[in-house]
């Protein structure tokens, strides 16, 4: 098979920020017609060598970028938007008080486009975007009033009113259902099929793995390499992210049926969010609550806690003696894993029934008391607003972990298993439910999507 020509060829980028090397040595291409995916755990630069190809970075000096055959040592927001390299964040910057039309259009009327604003054109603009890759949305319709997923199709339209070459997704499944990825999926394979190089971030290794032509693998800020998609599979490819292989070891048995239960609720509601809920949890076992969003988990998990309100007599504890009580009474045996993101590397990591109680000095000792159990390497303290993103999110994704280790409480809870982007943190996290399980002590409690059990 003849491969595509290159769109952008780039050749020793680098990235410094104080004190951290985010990108050493870079070497990547992409190509015309193709779907590209980069795959790495969170921090180990893919998002800013997306911000270095649409010019929000500059690279160190030695850099070589070379676009649609023209060489450059560095690109600007406004150069790449001139060969059509546009990007899709997370947050999709669209305009909630817009609609799809004036959205999808709006490029005509920024600066250097057209003064007059016609309604017509505007819309018949976006009718024309969609159809290209077959999108359905009612072009008069508010942004505001849109499901999570025809606003990430609304931002792929925009980048196709803006004549785009070169379209970059940075995690464009991570709020979507099951259904909607494979909608979204069918659009990038037609801006493939248009010749449009599509670059696809993505820490869910079925989806790179069902939609990629190429993977290229960051770790740690370098380029470990690129393969085409069918000399890879999923177990190989999270090796290549990590340098670890897994292994899993059977689940533990389940605890005996005639075992008195540590938490029981009855008739638990919370107005309109759930109702009449009927739930015993027994010491070691692992607890699945499943749902769409807007089901009324979180809320059910977070009244089970004392965190949010409830009525109808909801809870009774160890020997069935009734445990109703405020949040500002939350009873010692239960512990929320849950945590501030403007907290520390190593307050985020503290049981938060004692965080007030803790010093700096002995806040950090136990989180690195902790963490060494995990594998964790806790530092300094720091604040993760002074990090990128991808280490930021690792932080927020590695304290929950942490935190549920110190104390041996009666009941835990965690959040969606499914969304941890690192596949080591995944593992870890896994390995951390079998031990729960195997306890004759802690029932842990994790929501989830239905769709991902």
């Amino acid at each position: 098979m003849t491969a595509s020509p290159a769109f952008i060829t780039l050749e020793n980028i680098s990235k410094r920020f104080p004190g951290v090397l985010a990108l050493d040595q870079i070497n990547l291409t992409l190509n015309k017609g193709e779907v590209h995916c980069l795959a790495g755990q969170n921090g180990c630069g893919k998002s800013t060598i997306i911000k270095i190809i649409s010019g929000v970075y500059q690279p160190e000096k030695g850099a070589n970028i070379s676009l649609e055959g023209k060489l450059f040592h560095a690109l600007t927001p406004q150069l790449s938007g001139y060969y059509g390299i546009q990007v899709i964040y997370q947050d999709l910057s669209l305009f909630p008080n817009l609609t799809v039309a004036e959205n999808i259009a709006i490029h005509r009327y920024l600066p250097g486009g057209h003064f007059w604003v016609r309604k017509r054109v505007m819309r018949q603009t976006a009718l024309d975007a969609m159809a290209r890759v077959g999108v359905h949305i009612d072009p008069d319709k508010k942004v505001e009033k849109l499901s999570i997923a025809d606003r990430q199709l609304v931002a792929i339209c925009r980048a196709i009113a803006a004549e785009a070459r070169l379209v970059i997704m940075d995690e464009p499944t991570a709020s979507l259902t099951r259904q909607e990825v494979d909608g979204l999926l069918r659009v990038v394979n037609e801006l493939k099929a248009a010749g449009i190089c599509v670059v696809f971030v993505s820490h869910r290794l079925d989806e790179v793995m069902e939609v990629a032509d190429r993977i290229s693998v960051m770790r740690d800020g370098k380029l470990v390499g690129t393969w085409p998609a069918s000399e890879l599979d999923s177990h190989e490819l999270a090796f290549l992210m990590t340098g670890q292989r897994f292994h899993y070891s059977p689940l533990p048995p389940l605890p005996p049926a005639e075992q008195a239960p540590l938490l029981e609720v009855r008739n638990l509601s919370r107005g309109e969010k759930y109702r009449n809920v009927n739930l015993a949890l027994r010491g070691g076992e692992i607890v699945s609550i499943v749902g769409l969003l807007g089901a009324g988990r979180t809320e059910l998990c977070l009244s089970l806690f004392g965190a949010a309100g409830q009525r109808r007599d909801p809870h009774r504890g160890p020997g069935g003696a009734a445990a109703q009580q405020p949040r500002s009474g939350a009873p010692r045996h239960r512990l929320c894993v849950g945590g501030s993101p403007d907290a520390g590397v190593d307050h985020g990591a503290i049981d938060l029934r004692q965080h007030h109680r803790h010093r700096l000095r002995s806040a950090a000792y136990l989180a690195r008391a902790v963490g060494s159990r995990q594998g964790d390497r806790a530092g300094q303290p720091a604040d993760p607003r002074s990090e990128h993103q991808g280490v930021r999110q690792r932080i927020a994704g590695e304290n929950p972990v942490r935190r549920q280790r110190p104390a041996h409480r009666h009941r835990q809870m965690g959040g969606d298993p499914a969304e941890d982007p690192d596949p080591r943190l995944a593992h870890r996290r896994r390995g951390h439910r079998q031990q729960r399980r195997g306890s004759t002590r802690s029932p842990a409690i994790w929501r989830s999507w239905a769709w991902r059990c």
